[in-house]
């Protein structure tokens, strides 16, 4: 009897290590045909105990093989035991980059599953062979084109299906270039279309170009019309009418390196062009005008017309225009504030202006008057106590910093003082340099309305003579 009991134990021993065998067996062969072993717990409820739905499936390695879009898939215990079936809603999957997830949901793309339990680490998913065969392969999702409602167009890659919305890797460009069709509408869209065409139907009628070569096509009644007032060339465009922008504000624009070239009417010949424009009576009359003689002329052909020149102050636009000069038929009027300024003004030569001997002759003795000498080269008072004077007014624009008197005696001196029409008083600028010198202004002399500049000089003898002097300007 007990040698019974041993042998049936023996024999349930050897049937369950047989049993446990073919388990792992069984449990190694789900391992190895599933898509991926789980590398996280998936929880079935969240924190406060609500049930989770399954959002991504991490793997422990990449997924092996493809899981086609609205596919299924079964989710089990390593052992294979709890399986649950979800529906790949989300894509062809693994997606790029990606190859280690398993997304059932993201956001609201994908298939809604609640499981009922927990699934610990080295959890299985496996494919549904009764699945395999109700889903049409495709290389891609790709419908984000430019054809409304466009799915990208299937096509072999090197035995596989490949679409244009795929990276290069993977026999597409990234839709750089698609093709598409949309079942909808029956429209194709692709980047370009090579061959000669004649087997295409539906396509417009050629459109035979109206005028004569060159000229410019326009909507002539429904129908392409040409003009020759408008002709292209190799290198221009020729107008051969008049060119008229309308609108309140419309212009010509000309960017960097553009020029308008105004030929006189006969080009080298006898004739002149210009700028026209219309006057109070509606005329055309010439501004501006080339002749034929190089020359080009500003005017106003209008009856009594004039010509302005205008500049502005700080503030643009036409409240801060003023009117600097005028031309009318018999006179110039310039700006009351206006200022002449140039290298030769009267008797202003750059930055200089003179005076000559004849200009000293208001003697400080009235009984003793200054008198010319060397044929009005010199000047002279017999009298070693009296003084000679010259004035001098400093033009508008410029003031008088420095004055050098020239004398036959470096012995004699001189003084420059400003004074003013409307006062008796005089500011000496000067103390007493001597006659040669190039002596700077205490005080520079601007010149203003009314004001002027005296130089006074002393000979110190009687036989000393004043030739003229020199007065330093700078604009301002």
């Amino acid at each position: 009897m007990a040698k019974s009991l041993e042998r049936l134990y023996g024999d349930v021993s050897s049937l369950i290590d047989g049993l446990v065998e073919l388990s792992n067996r069984y449990a190694a062969n789900l391992k190895e045909q599933a898509y991926g072993v789980t590398s996280q717990e998936i929880s079935n409820v969240d924190g406060s105990g609500n049930p989770l739905a399954l959002s991504t499936i991490t793997l422990e390695n990449d997924m092996k093989g493809r899981i086609l879009r609205y596919s299924k898939v079964v989710l089990t215990f390593p052992d294979g035991s709890h399986p649950l079936v979800i529906p790949n809603d989300y894509a062809n999957q693994p997606s790029v980059g990606y190859e280690n997830d398993f997304n059932v949901k993201i956001g609201s793309i994908g298939a809604t599953v609640y499981p009922g339990i927990t699934y610990p680490v080295g959890s299985l998913i496996l494919s549904l062979d009764y699945e395999a065969n109700t889903v049409n392969a495709a290389a891609g999702d790709g419908s984000n084109t430019g054809v409304t409602g466009g799915l990208c167009v299937q096509y072999d890659f090197g035995g596989k299906l490949s679409e244009t919305s795929l990276p290069s890797s993977g026999g597409g460009n990234g839709s750089l270039k698609p093709f598409t069709f949309n079942p909808t509408t029956g429209e194709v869209e692709a980047t370009k279309f090579k061959g000669d065409g004649s087997g295409l139907t539906n396509l417009p009628a050629a459109t035979t170009p109206g005028g004569s070569d060159t000229q410019v096509q326009f909507n002539d009644g429904g129908a392409f019309g040409g003009t020759d007032l408008i002709t292209i060339g190799t290198d221009k465009v020729t107008f051969t009418g008049n060119v008229e922008i309308l609108g309140s504000n419309e212009k010509i624009t000309l960017n960097s390196g553009g020029d308008i070239v105004i030929d006189d009417d006969v080009n080298g010949g006898s004739g002149s062009g210009g700028l026209l424009y219309r006057d109070s009576g509606g005329g055309l009359k010439f501004a501006f005008v080339v002749h034929p003689s190089n020359k080009v002329t500003i005017c106003n052909r209008a009856a009594n017309g004039e010509v302005q020149i205008r500049a502005n102050t700080s503030t643009p636009g036409a409240s801060g225009e003023l009117t600097i000069a005028t031309f009318k038929d018999t006179s110039v009027d310039f700006l009351d504030a206006a200022e002449l300024r140039g290298t030769n003004i009267g008797n202003i030569f750059d930055t200089k202006a003179y005076l000559t001997a004849v200009d000293f002759c208001m003697s400080t003795d009235r009984d003793k008057s200054a008198h010319s000498r060397s044929d009005g080269a010199a000047s002279r008072v017999d009298s070693s106590l009296a003084s000679t004077f010259a004035t001098f007014q400093v033009p508008l624009g410029y003031q008088a910093t420095h004055v050098l008197v020239s004398g036959s005696s470096t012995s004699s001196t001189f003084d420059v003082y400003e004074s003013d029409c409307d006062s008796s008083s005089s500011t000496s600028l000067t103390s007493s340099p001597a006659v040669g010198t190039n002596t700077a202004l205490s005080s520079a002399s601007t010149g203003g309305s009314g004001k002027y500049i005296v130089i006074k000089f002393t000979p110190g003898a009687t036989t000393r003579d004043v030739y003229g002097a020199k007065i330093t300007l700078a604009r301002v």
